[in-house]
Formats: structure tokens, C-alpha cells, sequence
């Protein structure tokens, strides 16, 4: 939930500093901001369809859906992976799924450190 939305949510605020992104479960928040310009950003947002609970006002399906869309508009390639009959907990079969596709990427552009502190410093 918040590992997932933490790391959407530092993908926009970092978004060179890693080689990709890999969101899973995560609890999107629909109040962002401006998103960054995302071209050459790698993401691969894994989601169960089931992933609901009746006391929380939001959807977290309709959330991830939002984030998908926002950062394919902002020149992202975008893996959506929605599973069927998964709720929150993801089968952990997603892990090397995921470890595969984190490791064919490779970050080209050197990390601005200072922005990384900078954004530590903010929170």
C-alpha cells in the first residue's frame, strides 16, 4: 500500500533517479501535482483486481488505473498488470516477474543527489 504509493510518488519526484519503477499494490493518491515530463521512464505497475476494502472511501483500482494513465500521458512506458482474483497480498510468483523486469533496465542519466537530499529535507 504506502510502498507502493511511495514509490509512485517518488517516481515524480525522482523521476531520473532510478533505471525503472515498480509499484505494486500501491495506494495512489490522486493529488499529485504536476506530473514531470516521464519520457524514458520505465514502470511496471502491478495491482490485484480484488484489491478492495469496504471501509475505505476510495477505489484502489481506480487509483492505479489514474496514475497508468497520467504517466503513459506524460511519455512513460507502462507494464499494467492487473491480476484477477487478487486481492492486496500478491502471489509470490510477482517477485521474479518483477526482479526481471527491474534488472533489464539501466538508468543512463547520472543521479542529481542534491535533489534526492532535497526531498528528504522537505518531508
Amino acid at each position: 500500500s504506502m510502498g507502493g504509493g511511495g514509490t509512485a510518488s517518488i517516481s515524480w519526484m525522482l523521476p531520473r533517479a532510478f533505471a525503472a519503477f515498480g509499484p505494486t499494490a500501491g495506494y495512489y493518491w490522486n493529488s499529485w501535482g504536476k506530473v514531470p515530463n516521464l519520457k524514458g521512464v520505465s514502470y511496471r505497475v502491478v495491482h490485484g483486481a480484488k484489491d478492495k476494502y469496504p471501509e475505505e472511501p476510495y477505489d484502489r483500482l481506480a487509483l492505479a488505473e489514474q496514475f497508468v494513465k497520467l504517466c503513459k500521458a506524460a511519455g512513460a512506458t507502462v507494464e499494467k498488470v492487473i491480476l484477477p482474483g487478487v486481492g492486496h497480498w500478491l502471489p509470490a510468483a510477482q517477485i521474479p516477474l518483477m526482479t526481471n523486469f527491474l534488472l533489464k533496465r539501466q538508468n543512463k542519466q547520472p543521479t542529481d543527489w542534491t535533489k534526492v537530499s532535497q526531498v528528504g529535507e522537505s518531508q
